[in-house]
């Protein structure tokens, strides 16, 4: 029987920048510059495929030749994959065709669903793709883009159930996140990386880009989840990273709290952008809280500008603390010096509709009010406010 070999076996039986591992197998684009150039190079492919008794993806189109590799018995790579792959270099360097590894990446789409022996059959009827696995669909003429389902444990609101995976050499990857910033994306989260990292559009469309696919083997056997994979020498992130978390002191964090004694009683949550409205809110949530017996959580969100990229660094205030020092103004405004004994508050990173009816989830009341500041401080914006009044979790009072 065939064995499988890992990526990083792979890559050592295959040196260069020609073959990079992604979803599918392990790929390289061969820029011909012709058709006729093409159809000569494929030609001599399907000979050396012949002569091996193993047979890649090919496609052929004008300017450049896609070829795909992986031992379909074993789904996976296998010391015949290396040798073919060697092969075929060999025989693009011989026609005088130069590799291009800026042109590999693929894509798949990923449904989060809640019950996903329900809604598969509808995506496998409606595409006429085949099933794969129990929660994986793809395109039986190996065209189409993959399908595969994934687990939700609870019910996800205000962000998008359906997003697109796509893996990509990591030298490529820091360049085309940089882009994805400047067209007016913003990051998610970082959570994950280096091996991937969730990017979305301005209306929250997220794709994870994950450069783990070409250089990371994962094995359950290890307490992290990976094989011989050291990050920092890996990826092109660690440097610029490092640097900003040592300058900005954990600038990519998600939430920034302080939970006062108490936070285990009933919560009204408000909404804080510095703006006059929202110190009315506060003073209102403070006699609501008097009323009902519960602790006040004040919220600030924080996002980066479109066109800054989040590994800048920069002597300024990050966000996070420019965020920090616009909510404790607020509460001294709404306040002063004698602030409410049972006070939650949180800095968080993120979209405000999103974080405040997210965090809306057991609530007495979320609190806002009509009119908010708009641009990087914008917290209250009327749409804001709306959106929240439509999907939050618990009741709504907006204050004018």
């Amino acid at each position: 029987m065939v064995e499988a070999i890992s990526t990083k076996r792979f890559h050592e039986l295959v040196p260069g920048d020609t073959w990079h591992r992604v979803y599918g197998g392990a790929t390289a684009y061969f820029a011909t510059g012709s058709f006729d150039k093409g159809v000569e190079f494929v030609h001599e492919i399907g000979r050396l495929a012949d002569a091996a008794n193993h047979h890649p993806d090919v496609d052929l189109r004008y300017p450049g030749v896609t070829v795909r590799i992986m031992t379909h018995e074993i789904s996976d790579l296998s010391e015949r994959d290396a040798a073919l792959a060697a092969q075929i270099s060999d025989a693009a360097r011989r026609l005088g065709i130069a590799a291009d590894a800026t042109q590999v990446h693929t894509s798949k789409l990923a449904i989060d669903a809640m019950d996903i022996p329900l809604v598969l059959p509808f995506w496998q009827a409606v595409l006429g793709y085949e099933r794969v696995g129990e929660v994986s669909l793809r395109d039986p003429r190996g065209i189409g883009t993959p399908l595969w389902f994934q687990q939700m444990d609870a019910p996800r609101s205000q962000r998008n159930r359906i997003h697109v995976d796509l893996a990509l050499p990591r030298a490529l990857a820091q360049a085309r996140i940089d882009a994805a910033l400047a067209a007016g994306g913003h990051l998610v989260t970082e959570e994950f990386a280096p091996h991937w990292y969730t990017l979305a559009d301005a209306e929250s469309n997220e794709i994870d880009l994950a450069p783990w696919v070409d250089d990371t083997d994962w094995d359950d056997e290890d307490e992290d989840g990976l094989a011989s994979f050291d990050p920092d020498a890996a990826s092109p992130f660690s440097v610029v990273a490092r640097a900003a978390r040592a300058a900005h002191a954990g600038v990519m964090s998600e939430t920034t709290e302080t939970t006062p004694a108490g936070s285990d009683t009933p919560k009204i949550i408000v909404g804080v952008d510095g703006s006059e409205q929202s110190i009315v809110a506060l003073r209102q949530a403070d006699r609501l809280s008097r009323l009902l017996g519960a602790r006040i959580e004040a919220v600030t969100t924080w996002t980066y500008p479109v066109a800054m990229s989040p590994y800048a660094i920069t002597s300024e205030p990050t966000f996070e603390q420019i965020a920090e020092q616009t909510l404790d103004e607020s509460l001294t405004e709404a306040y002063g010096s004698d602030r409410p004994a049972l006070l939650t508050t949180v800095v968080q990173h993120g979209h405000p509709a999103q974080v405040l009816i997210e965090r809306s989830t057991g609530a007495e009341m979320l609190v806002l009010g009509s009119r908010g500041r708009g641009g990087f401080k914008g917290l209250l914006l009327g749409s804001v406010s709306s959106e929240c009044a439509s999907h939050a979790n618990c009741p709504v009072l907006i204050v004018r």
